[in-house]
């Protein structure tokens, strides 16, 4: 059984935290009003820019140092000259892509199984494929590296509704 002070501990903490919602609802309810039409408007600006990338391929790496000389000197040469590249260094993306945009798709990617990460814009959406564990297979096993690039490429070259048949 609880004891009486405990009981008043926790009445004290209640009300003193619906006395502090209540003076802070004055700032609380703008913030949150600012916030929703600042996330929709990011949205509806997001939807408009992948538009305007349509039909975009973008090829993603980041700086882990047991990879990173790999995919510069054997993969990225063998991708095609329309793939926009994106490496991540750190959190920060390096692209001529627009940054915040593609932070927000790399952030948004359905199933995040590791880097490198092929992405395409197909529809007004971001479509994304890992290919984490056929190209550490590749490294790891001296797989010849064309099965990775054909890999590459064949995601890029056909549709989601392609992939789902």
């Amino acid at each position: 059984m609880k004891s009486i002070g405990q009981i008043i501990t926790v009445i004290l903490f209640i009300i003193l935290s619906i006395g502090l919602v209540i003076l802070l609802s004055p700032f609380l309810v703008p913030f949150f009003i600012y916030s929703y039409f600042k996330e929709s408007v990011f949205k509806t600006d997001y939807r408009h820019y992948l538009q305007s990338i349509e039909g975009k391929k973008i090829f993603c790496y980041n700086s882990r140092t047991n990879s990173n000389s790999y995919i510069k000197e054997n993969i990225l040469p063998k991708l095609t000259a329309d793939t926009e590249i994106v490496y991540v260094n750190g959190k920060d993306p390096i692209t001529k892509l627009d940054k915040k945009y593609i932070s927000h798709a790399l952030y948004s990617i359905n199933n995040k199984k590791g880097f490198p990460y092929l992405l395409k814009v197909e529809n007004g959406k971001i479509i994304d494929q890992s290919i984490n564990n056929e190209f550490y297979n590749t490294i790891h096993q001296r797989k010849d590296i064309t099965l990775l690039v054909e890999k590459i490429n064949s995601f890029y070259q056909t549709t989601s509704a392609d992939q789902t048949n």
